[in-house]
């Protein structure tokens, strides 16, 4: 009321009021007991009379400790005039614009705040007494907000915008893109009076250890403004904060303390900040990896330490990023410096320095590292697919050093970055492979130029490094999981599997010579074939089915010429041959023994076909080639012991290989059917031979199989069109089997399975046949067949046989006297059939019974034939 009465400047009352609460809190006021002992121990001198008089300006203990209501009173009314105080600022006079005047609103928030935190000394571990201290410290910055929000994050404007400044000027000039700070001369000011209010008012309530809390939180957040107030330039401001930032991370190094979650918020700021110049840039992200490396060297193995390592490891990450942007590099080839560098710290993280918590933070930056590069890659498929095959490689071997959840994390990582980053290779394989296969249908039509003469067919947009590298860090990946999970045998044959994809996509990659490359490719097909013949149990398998692939896709590829032709598949022949006698499992030489003779047969015909000769020429030779490995294969049958089936097994392989072959030249030889006769002959004569064998009798199927398709050939081709000419000789083979069946089984078969179908693929052509023949001569040949053969049946008691025979010469005797009787017939008198019919009618019934009798007879002799 003084104040109005007066008529005093209306923004000074605020200021007036808070006296008020001031004056009041003295009296209650605790003294610290430390300052009685003090007085208690000095000496009579200056010193005593000094404490005295500290002691008497506080006389609050007695206060407190007799009328304790009337402090409580006091403190409330004190907290009421710091309210109204603030009330009043709140609504003092106004400012141009409207608006209400903001530091003298912020001043007195903090002052109030400051004399709150005062009283709650009095009443000290009370929690209601520092409440209003809190609040109001609070709140003493919200009236400057519009200086106070943009110096914490208007720096981070520049992650949209890096780079993009006119040139290094005044922390105001730089604080955001595009935006101007506010002045406000009491933002300084009124952030220390409020950090200080908050940090007695935490000592008072909690203790030392809560208002040393308080201070590494509120100190930073106070002095951060400070470049922006003072108007610093530009890189001063940078120093500041990295000065800050520097020393917050060795106090919380030094003293195990959160001073490292204000220190990365400073970082942060003061890295936004640095991207408004390149050099600032790189100066200050070298300056805080050095920070962090001293706090991570400093923080032993402590979660300080942690964080230190890795915010080192990102900011070392963020400077390669930098250096490479700043050399003009697109995004897409500096995501391989960041690459680099993330592959160095997982690595770095499995050095034995005994910190698994700092090591556990570094794999957390690489993996954070990994993922920028993969998102700067992203614009080339190719590029990030290499990323990605480098990153799972890396994955899978830091999993090694893994337990638990971790491990299984690290490993799903690799392996799916991995699988993701297979597909480009995948694609390219399968180009490379079909252009492979091409050549078998169109042999000998290329030449001798590069791998991509050779390989028309290979898309250009996959001939990049980043494939063929991105294939070979999947085989690599495969390998380094098989051997953490399954052990080193496991890791060898993953390699054995994976290793000759890799290499086919490196070849049509690199673009060697096309001798080059089919002389690696055969390299690596006999090193899997010495390798299958060296290696232990379980590894031999795989690596000979890897040999077999590869020399399978070399011989394909080899087809281009004649030459390169004639010289892989007779190396393909040796090797073989080498390995069945050098291997040391049964398995391993079966394969490798029929290989030799598939590649024996194979290098017969390239070399008949390369000298001039005609496929069906050439057959001869090959028909020829598979003679050995009969021999062979019966030698091998004889030393098989009967107790085991060793040797039966490479005998085994060798014939089927041997067949192969043998089938290989017939199939030549059908160019000509006359060759083809010829052929088949000398296929059925090889199989008749093979059926001396007592343990191959049914070979001799086959051979009559072949001799009889040759015979039709032969006759087909000799205008011969008597179907008893094709049918006959295997009429005769098959009563001639069926009667030796019969003879040896007894009556465990019926005769129609033995007789039926041999006799009825004659009988019925010649009976057809002869319904359309005009002449007398192969009707009569067929009754009188017709007839031995019914004859037979019924001495032998067979129904098949009686049945077909009799059939047969019903038929064929109906047809012939038909004629006949059609004449005589309607030459005759009409009444003759009439008559005729009548007369059979009147047989048949007076002799009914008789005739019923004799039915029942032959329907049971029937029955009792076989």
């Amino acid at each position: 009321m003084l104040w109005a009465v007066n008529g005093w400047s209306q923004p000074s009352l605020p200021f007036a009021l808070l006296a008020v609460p001031l004056v009041a809190l003295l009296p209650c006021a605790r003294a610290p007991d430390g300052l009685a002992r003090a007085v208690s121990r000095s000496r009579r001198d200056v010193r005593t009379v000094v404490l005295g008089a500290a002691l008497a300006v506080l006389p609050g203990t007695a206060l407190r400790d007799r009328r304790p209501a009337q402090s409580l009173a006091v403190g409330l009314a004190a907290s009421g005039v710091t309210l109204a105080a603030v009330a009043t600022a709140a609504s003092a006079g106004v400012a141009p614009g409207g608006r209400p005047r903001q530091d003298v609103l912020a001043l007195t928030l903090a002052l109030g705040a400051l004399l709150a935190a005062a009283g709650a000394w009095s009443r000290r571990g009370s929690a209601q007494s520092a409440v209003p201290a809190y609040v109001l410290a609070g709140l003493a910055p919200l009236p400057v907000h519009d200086s106070f929000v943009p110096s914490l994050f208007g720096p981070f404007a520049w992650l949209g915008k890096a780079w993009t400044a006119d040139g290094p000027g005044t922390a105001r000039g730089l604080l955001s893109p595009g935006e101007a700070w506010t002045a406000r001369p009491v933002l300084m000011p009124v952030l220390a009076l409020a950090a200080l209010a908050a940090v007695l008012a935490a000592t008072a309530h909690q203790g030392r250890w809560a208002g040393a809390g308080v201070v590494r939180v509120a100190g930073p957040v106070a002095l951060a403004p400070l470049p922006l107030a003072a108007d610093l330039p530009y890189w001063a401001a940078l120093a500041f904060l990295v000065g800050l930032t520097a020393g917050l991370a060795l106090w919380a190094a030094l003293s195990r303390t959160t001073a490292g979650a204000t220190a990365l918020w400073t970082a942060a700021l003061a890295a936004s900040w640095s991207l408004a110049d390149r050099t600032a840039t790189l100066s200050v992200l070298a300056a805080l990896a050095l920070a962090g490396l001293a706090c991570a060297v400093r923080g032993g193995d402590s979660r300080v330490s942690s964080v230190a390592s890795a915010v080192t490891a990102l900011a070392v990450g963020a400077e390669g990023a930098a250096v490479a942007l700043a050399g003009d590099l697109p995004a897409r080839s500096a995501a391989f410096v960041v690459l680099g560098v993330a592959v160095l710290i997982v690595r770095a993280a499995a050095l034995p320095l005994d910190r698994p918590h700092a090591a556990h933070a570094l794999r957390l930056a690489g993996a954070a590292l990994w993922a920028v590069s993969v998102a700067m890659a992203s614009g080339d498929p190719l590029r990030a697919a290499l990323v990605l095959a480098a990153g799972g490689l890396t994955a899978v071997l830091a999993a090694g050093r893994l337990r638990g959840a971790a491990r299984d994390l690290a490993l799903g990582c690799g392996w799916t970055a991995a699988a993701v980053a297979l597909v480009p290779p995948l694609a390219l394989l399968a180009a490379v492979m079909a252009d492979v296969c091409h050549w078998p249908a169109h042999p000998w039509s290329g030449g001798y130029g590069t791998v991509r003469d050779t390989l028309p067919a290979v898309p250009d947009v996959l001939l990049v490094p980043a494939t063929a590298a991105a294939g070979a860090l999947g085989a690599a990946t495969a390998t380094a999981s098989a051997r953490l999970l399954l052990g080193p045998a496991a890791a060898h044959r993953a390699a054995t599997i994976t290793v000759p994809p890799a290499l086919l996509c490196v070849l049509a990659v690199a673009d060697p010579p096309y001798a080059a490359a089919l002389g690696v490719a055969f390299a690596l097909a006999v090193a899997l074939a010495v390798q299958a013949a060296a290696a232990p149990r379980g590894t031999d398998t795989v690596s000979g089915a890897a040999a077999l692939a590869v020399a399978s896709t070399a011989v394909a590829w080899s087809l281009t010429a004649r030459l390169p032709t004639l010289a892989v598949v007779a190396g393909t022949c040796a090797v073989a041959a080498g390995c069945a006698l050098a291997a040391r499992r049964t398995a391993v030489r079966a394969a490798a023994a029929a290989t030799a003779i598939l590649a024996a047969g194979g290098l017969t015909a390239a070399a008949c076909l390369a000298a001039g000769w005609t496929p069906q020429t050439a057959a001869f030779p090959v028909l020829a080639s598979s003679v050995p490995a009969a021999v062979l294969a019966a030698r091998l049958a004889r030393r098989a012991q009967p107790d085991g089936t060793t040797v039966a097994v490479e005998a085994l392989a060798v014939e089927a290989a041997g067949y192969a072959v043998t089938a290989c030249g017939v199939g030549l030889a059908f160019a000509d059917l006359a060759y083809a006769s010829a052929a088949l002959t000398g296929a059925g004569a090889l199989a008749l031979a093979v059926a001396a064998r007592a343990d191959r009798r049914r070979a001799a199927w086959a051979g009559a199989a072949a001799l009889h398709l040759a015979l039709w050939i032969r006759l087909g081709l000799s205008g011969v069109d008597a179907p008893e000419a094709y049918t006959l000789p295997v009429t005769v083979i098959g009563v001639a089997a069926g009667h030796r069946l019969l003879r040896r089984r007894g009556g465990a078969f019926s005769s129609w399975p033995l007789y039926g179908p041999a006799l009825a693929l004659t009988l019925l052509p010649s009976l057809a046949v002869a319904w359309t023949d005009p002449g007398l001569v192969r009707p009569l040949l067929l009754a009188s067949a017709a007839f031995a053969v019914t004859l037979a049946g019924a001495l032998g008691r067979l129904q098949a046989p009686l049945l077909i025979g009799g059939g047969v010469l019903v038929l064929n005797a109906a047809h012939e006297l038909f004629p006949a009787l059609a004449d005589l017939v309607g030459d005759g008198p009409r009444w003759l059939p009439i008559a005729v019919t009548g007369a059979a009618l009147l047989f048949a019934g007076a002799t009914y019974e008789h005739r019923l009798r004799d039915l029942r007879r032959l329907r049971a002799s029937l029955t009792a034939m076989r």
